[in-house]
């Protein structure tokens, strides 16, 4: 609490809040540092103050609190000065959607703000400006506004002038409230995370007119944010926004995917136009949405596409990796995935923009590693840590973090994600400080899973979730998937002790790994079919190294076989196979089939849904599976996990465990006859890390850049050679191969 004074209360009132406060000469320098929950806007002299959006991000309230801190002795000058703060409900005042199938079982309060003002002149003259019983609120435009219905804008109710000093309507404003801290206590602790911020804009592809009153207009895109409108109406005119991910056949929004039956209450924007005879722009501050259609009505003039923009919305993590090849087909589907991944990414990883917005841990382990390879995740993912932290259940991880809605101790596959996740840290960043921050967690959540099993075997969770046809697991038993993760935390804890320096845990832990493997294996193998069952179970064991010695490529040639006679090319995959799936085949020769599969026209499969017209990964393979009473998500980025394949199967970019960082980097790239050239690049702390191929006659033209400070290896495939043979040892610089095959394609 260093930075802050006592002196700095909570306050509360209505939506907007002001203080003016003097002086004597210019500033020389001026550091504010302010808290609004759940989101603030910041204005002094009459300018907002960044270019954050939906701002805190979202955090366990009554834990800890973030806030944000501003240079703002630009802003200010000598004399009279004033701050201005507009209040939004975010998460923290969350207040229509309740009940059984709510996603908040309670608001943690009413809104509510905490401000510091640290002022030197240039006379080093100090003077403080803080939130006090000194401050005034008044009702203001919005008149409701709500995370998940949307928000309510009257443009008659503004008040001009009222971030400036002496604003117009006086009368209007009355004595703010004092209230208590959030949770008792406040934690000092500055965002460090990104914000979230407009990204990019995007017009409207078509509109059109189901019926005399409605206008619907198509983005072309699933995206998450909401929309800008540009208007000239009477005052008084009710403008109408109502968002969804698909439209009926009569050309009307249909919401059943944004999860009405659970919500209550469809994504509704409402704007009351104020009269400017110039016209009005206007867009809502406190609200998102999951969307790619918008029903507007109560217009005089019919609507055009001028008169509506698309904002995309999503946390400003920088680019850290992209994927490019000549196959328009695997380009089409890699920027699906991203697209999906960055509409999830608001401070927390969300299952989808539309419905639940929580941060499933299921989800966060399956997606993380592709959103690493192509984004600056390593705030993110310290920031989410913290939030499973808090989110615990008397230690023990529970299914959903931050928020009320946990939904009880995690599943195995979900739980999962304290463990991967600071794995995924040391591995990508070499950030061990994590490792021993949440080392207890992890040894808490390891010991959990080992009370929960019988001989080695756990048998409770939610499995392979999503599979074709269903949202529950079909093919592959819950307990094969469940003891899976339970050995893949046992063998990452063993290794994550002995690198925080506790070798006695580390043996504790690999025996405990060995134990479980000899119980999974069996259980589960099927020697006589070199098979443990499903798509799912021998894509996943031969990932985990859980298949018995020397079995491995008999067992990729049985998956090959699943995919090509049982399931007619098609994948049978949930979240965890899916993952795992493609990887594995490429790894064991299999390349041709494994873009082939991806590749595949027809039900199930990434060609039927973008033929059904997806611009996102849905939650599931059809619109309405058959044991779900109403239609999916249309924006889920659980199904990115396979992406991470871009990068590390088929450009065969990966870090090495034992040299964290990509101090040394693995090149393992394969070369899918289907593909002619691809390229793929990641940031590195020591820089740019690049692998790109390229066919030439009945050879492979391999390139590789490896920064300085790093080593490298090159794999290539058994069945291609180095033409002449050299070492493929690497040190900084680039290094180029030219390949021949030496061996029959496995599939044709």
């Amino acid at each position: 609490m260093t930075d802050w004074s006592n002196e700095a209360a909570w306050i509360g009132g209505n939506n907007l809040l002001r203080t003016d406060f003097s002086l004597v000469q210019p500033a020389k320098s001026a550091t504010l540092r302010i808290s609004g929950l759940g989101y603030f806007e910041l204005y002094v002299n009459g300018g907002k103050i960044g270019n954050q959006v939906l701002a805190p991000v979202q955090t366990d309230y009554e834990h800890r609190i973030f806030y944000l801190t501003f240079e703002v002795a630009a802003q200010l000058r000598a004399g009279k000065n004033t701050i201005g703060v507009m209040l939004g409900e975010g998460f923290f005042a969350q207040s229509v959607v309740r009940g059984r199938h709510g996603w908040a079982d309670e608001s943690y309060g009413e809104k509510r703000m905490r401000m510091q003002l640290d002022i030197t002149d240039a006379d080093n003259t100090v003077c403080r400006v803080v939130s006090d019983r000194g401050w005034f609120t008044a009702a203001g435009p919005i008149i409701s506004d709500n995370v998940y219905a949307g928000e309510v804008y009257d443009a008659r109710n503004e008040i001009p002038g009222w971030t400036e000093p002496e604003p117009a309507a006086a009368e209007l404003w009355s004595p703010v409230a004092l209230l208590s801290p959030p949770g008792g206590v406040m934690m000092g602790q500055e965002q460090e995370i990104e914000p979230c911020r407009i990204i990019r804009l995007i017009r409207p592809v078509t509109v059109t007119y189901p019926d005399p009153d409605t206008a619907v207009f198509d983005l072309g895109e699933n995206i998450a944010g909401w929309a800008r409108i540009q208007v000239n109406e009477p005052r008084g005119t009710r403008l109408e926004l109502r968002f969804a991910e698909e439209i009926d056949e009569n050309g009307q929004i249909d919401p059943a995917s944004t999860g009405v039956f659970a919500t209550h209450c469809v994504q509704t924007d409402v704007y009351i136009c104020g009269g400017d005879t110039v016209g009005e722009s206007w867009e809502p501050r406190f609200t998102y949405h999951g969307f790619r259609y918008i029903f507007m009505t109560g217009w005089s003039r019919r609507p055009g596409l001028e008169n509506l923009t698309g904002v995309v919305v999503h946390s400003a993590v920088a680019t850290d990796g992209e994927f490019h090849s000549d196959h328009k087909f695997l380009n089409t589907l890699y920027h699906m995935a991203r697209r999906t991944l960055l509409g999830n990414l608001h401070g927390v990883p969300s299952d989808c923009p539309a419905r639940e917005r929580c941060g499933w841990l299921g989800d966060a382990q399956v997606m993380a590693e592709f959103a690493i390879c192509n984004f600056d995740m390593e705030k993110f993912w310290r920031k989410y840590l913290d939030d499973i932290a808090t989110s615990s259940l008397n230690g023990i991880p529970t299914h959903i973090a931050p928020g009320l809605r946990r939904c009880g101790h995690a599943s195995p596959a979900w739980g999962s994600a304290v463990v991967q996740l600071p794995w995924y840290l040391y591995l990508y960043y070499g950030d061990t400080a994590t490792l021993t921050r949440h080392y207890d967690l992890m040894r808490r959540w390891v010991a959990h899973l080992e009370s929960k099993a019988t001989d080695g075997i756990v048998t409770y969770g939610l499995g392979d979730w999503c599979p074709p046809g269903t949202v529950r697991p079909t093919e592959t038993p819950v307990a094969l998937t469940s003891t899976a993760y339970y050995y893949y935390d046992a063998r990452l804890l063993s290794r994550i002790t002995a690198i925080i320096g506790r070798p006695d845990d580390a043996a504790q832990y690999a025996a405990l790994a060995d134990s479980i493997k000899a119980a999974f294996q069996q259980r589960f193998y099927q020697p006589e079919h070199h098979s443990f069952g499903s798509q799912t179970a021998d894509a996943f064991a031969l990932f985990l190294g859980l298949v018995p010695a020397g079995n491995e490529q008999a067992v990729a040639d049985a998956l090959a076989k699943d995919i090509l006679e049982k399931h007619n090319g098609h994948f049978s995959t949930g979240i965890t196979g899916l993952k795992y799936l493609f990887g594995e085949l490429c790894r064991y020769g299999y390349e041709d089939l494994a873009v082939e599969t991806i590749c595949r026209p027809g039900y199930p499969g990434f060609a039927d849904l973008i033929q059904q017209g997806a611009t996102t990964l849905w939650e599931t393979w059809e619109k309405n599976p058959a044991d779900e009473p109403t239609p999916r998500s249309r924006n889920h980025p659980m199904q990115t996990g396979f992406a991470v394949w871009f990068h590390q199967s088929l450009c065969g970019i990966k870090p090495d465990p034992a040299s964290p960082a990509f101090r040394h980097a693995i090149f393992a790239p394969c070369f899918p006859a289907a593909v002619g050239h691809a390229s793929a690049w990641q940031n590195t702390t020591f820089g740019r890390i690049v692998c790109s191929w390229q066919r030439q006659h009945n050879g492979v033209e391999v390139k590789i850049l490896v920064p300085e400070g790093c080593k490298g290896t090159f794999q290539p495939p058994a069945k291609w050679q180095t033409i002449p043979s050299v070492s493929k040892q690497l040190f900084a610089g680039e290094h180029i191969f030219h390949l021949n095959l030496i061996a029959k394609e496995i599939i044709k």
